[in-house]
């Protein structure tokens, strides 16, 4: 954990300075081509969507109205991940044959809105190029007389736990693993979903502490089980569809910083790290929304934990800069998103609501700071081998009122990627080369008009896998240039040359070049502009030009 410390030490010091100097001023700040960047939208009680119950036709459009108007504000603010509360209490947000309607559609339990919220939300997201994941609250089920928990009583009889007023699933009982599972495996055979988000899955902060070390073996053993269970179903239907839980902040203690009582492996009995370790899970969504020491330490320690690219996203309190929330100041909240990105681990806003309102400034960061360009997905460690066959026979094509269209032939992959560039060959590398992802269609409307571009094109497979770049057409070649294997080929008018003098741009001579059948060897000189001069046998220099010594591959 030594790691973890100094690098504690550097943000307590002078990182905070670096990170936020970085986060203004982003040409000079590396800016990842893939990261996650993802947002909780709520549904319980309408906290974040929806605002307007679906109680007629005009309600209903309305509904989905708000939502497409809050994806289009996401998508400008550079998010790539939607994480939209599905299961609510016992609850949902789809027509099912497991559990009853959430009544956030409208305002009553068990009526339908007139549509399918669920695959309207897919639909969108997917439109705007995001993904989105289903989020499935697993234990809670809302107050013990509520319709869910009425309904989760009466068909597992002694399964809800009564705490408080409030009945939560036992973790312990395996009918709890099962009725979970088959929630997660309807929603993933009957939509086009792109992930399945565990939350609340672990023993509740109510529930009696355990009796001793055994006790809470068992329950991390019980916990454990639910997740694989999940995995199981959802992975057996469709492999590509990701898992991911939200864990508790803390992980556990660490050797110089305590949790405080509340970690995710001794007090949630969640085995978060192991489940990234073993495959368990695709992601883990630590929800770290402390300040301070309480969250530098425990960041470092998931970053470490991370066994590849996308695997640890960070749960970032955009709550707290509310007043009666924690009032935090903007600053705040920018530190730890740029730590969690220098730690190679993406990001995720609580909730959406709170970025969408600007508070403090927030979604003006967001989207001018922290994410001026677009962002792919990490592959993850959903499969490790195979790429995706390139799109072939790119080119753009005229339109019949006089407009430009990008067009390409597949070979069957599911998403594209646009990038573009003044330069050739374009830098598929380069975040700032995107201008479209995760397209459905193989055109592409060119809207950049009056400018020299060339385009590549890359193909997604459902895995995040990308494949090899497809170009738009050659490099316009410079004039007066001296090819990568360096052959300096002569005017016609100068057969009797025996050699070619080159000077640099200070007027240095550089080389003296004996030529042979036309030609002069120059592979041995460095790529850069030179003044080209012939000398014939006379003596006599006469200069033909100034000529650049290209790369290779330019």
């Amino acid at each position: 954990m030594n790691i973890q410390y100094r690098l504690y030490l550097l943000l307590a010091t002078v990182g905070f300075a670096f990170y936020m100097a970085a986060a203004q001023h982003h040409n000079h700040w590396t800016i990842p081509k893939h990261e996650v960047r993802a947002v909780w939208l709520t549904t319980l009680e309408g906290l974040d969507w929806p605002l307007t119950k679906a109680q007629s036709p005009n309600t209903a459009e309305r509904q989905k109205q708000e939502l497409c108007t809050m994806l289009d504000r996401l998508k400008a603010a550079g998010i790539n991940t939607v994480l939209l509360q599905t299961r609510l209490r016992a609850t949902v947000i789809y027509p099912s044959t497991i559990e009853q309607w959430d009544a956030c559609l409208t305002g009553t339990y068990g009526r339908a809105p007139g549509y399918d919220p669920l695959a309207f939300a897919i639909a969108e997201c997917h439109k705007r190029g995001m993904e989105i994941q289903a989020w499935v609250v697993a234990i809670p089920i809302g107050k013990w007389n509520s319709p869910g928990c009425q309904a989760i009583r009466r068909l597992h009889p002694g399964l809800v736990r009564k705490i408080g007023t409030n009945g939560y699933m036992d973790p312990a009982n395996p009918a709890t693993a099962k009725h979970i599972a088959a929630v997660c495996s309807e929603i993933t055979r009957r939509y086009d979903i792109d992930g399945i988000h565990l939350d609340y899955i672990r023993y509740p902060e109510t529930w009696p502490s355990p009796r001793n070390a055994n006790d809470r073996a068992v329950r991390q053993r019980s916990i454990t089980a639910i997740v694989a269970a999940v995995n199981d179903s959802v992975k057996r239907i469709k492999s590509w569809v990701k898992l991911s839980c939200a864990a508790i902040g803390k992980h556990a203690p660490l050797p110089r910083r305590d949790s405080k009582g509340w970690d995710a492996l001794y007090k949630g009995n969640q085995e978060a790290q192991a489940w990234l370790r073993t495959g368990l899970v695709d992601q883990i969504y630590p929800m770290i929304y402390f300040s301070g020491d309480d969250f530098y330490p425990f960041m470092a320690d998931w970053g470490e934990s991370a066994p590849y690219p996308g695997a640890v996203v960070a749960g970032i309190a955009a709550y707290r800069l509310a007043r009666g929330e924690g009032d935090w100041p903007l600053i705040e909240v920018e530190r730890q998103m740029n730590v969690a990105r220098s730690l190679g681990v993406g990001v995720a806003l609580f909730r959406a609501r709170f970025l969408l309102d600007d508070t403090k400034g927030l979604y003006g960061f967001m989207k001018d700071s922290f994410s001026p360009t677009l962002s792919l997905i990490p592959q993850g460690g959903q499969t490790s081998s195979g790429r995706p066959e390139a799109p072939h026979n790119l080119a753009i094509k005229k339109t019949q009122y006089g407009q430009a269209i990008l067009r390409w032939d597949t070979a069957g992959q599911t998403t594209f990627n646009i990038y573009a560039s003044k330069s050739y060959p374009v830098d598929t590398a380069d975040s700032r080369n995107l201008i479209a992802v995760n397209l459905k269609n193989n055109s592409f409307p060119l809207t950049l008009a009056g400018q020299q571009m060339h385009f590549a094109v890359t193909a997604n497979d459902r895995y995040g896998r990308e494949s090899a770049a497809a170009r738009t057409g050659e490099p316009a070649k410079p004039k007066n240039t001296i090819p990568s294997n360096g052959l300096i080929s002569l005017p016609n008018d100068a057969e009797d040359t025996g050699f070619i003098l080159l000077k640099d741009m200070a007027g240095r001579t550089v080389a003296i070049l004996p030529c042979r059948n036309g030609h002069a060897d120059a592979s041995r000189i460095s790529p850069g502009y030179y003044a080209v001069y012939t000398i014939n046998a006379k003596g006599e220099i006469r200069r033909i030009g100034f000529r650049a010594k290209m790369r290779d591959g330019q």
